[in-house]
């Protein structure tokens, strides 16, 4: 068998190891005291992709996700951020424009409508729906 990229196999080691060597024994560390050793090879602060998108955001939009509320501006993405994949979706054409509405709850209870047009929120309607 030969590997796909066309080299040949080797048994090297792969990946990446971070050695702390003391001189000698040592006295038992909290993981606060290691993260600080490990610091100038280690970021131990960095966040998550969805963090950083979030934070390049208008603070509106910011707020709103943190309140897990779709607001008129926001994108597909932004609204996944902050409700989540909705329990129904409808798509309709009129007039040349395409329109999709995000359907979250059901019935008793509150259901939020979340109106798009292209990749836009350009609409949000929550409403009360009994069992009838």
């Amino acid at each position: 068998m030969r590997p796909v990229n066309g080299q040949p196999a080797t048994e090297a080691p792969s990946g990446t190891s971070v050695a702390l060597v003391f001189g000698g024994p040592l006295p038992a560390k909290q993981a606060a005291e290691i993260k600080k050793l490990l610091q100038p090879v280690l970021d131990f602060e960095k966040h998550s992709a969805t963090e950083l998108f979030v934070d390049t955001l208008p603070k509106e939009m910011q707020e709103a996700i943190k309140e897990k509320k779709a607001v008129v501006g926001m994108d597909r993405d932004m609204v996944l951020l902050a409700k989540g994949r909705p329990d129904n979706k409808e798509r309709e054409s009129k007039d040349g424009v395409e329109r999709e509405d995000w359907i979250y709850g059901k019935p008793p209870g509150t259901i939020t409508f979340v109106i798009f047009e292209a990749d836009k929120v350009v609409q949000v309607k929550e409403l009360y729906a009994g069992l009838q």
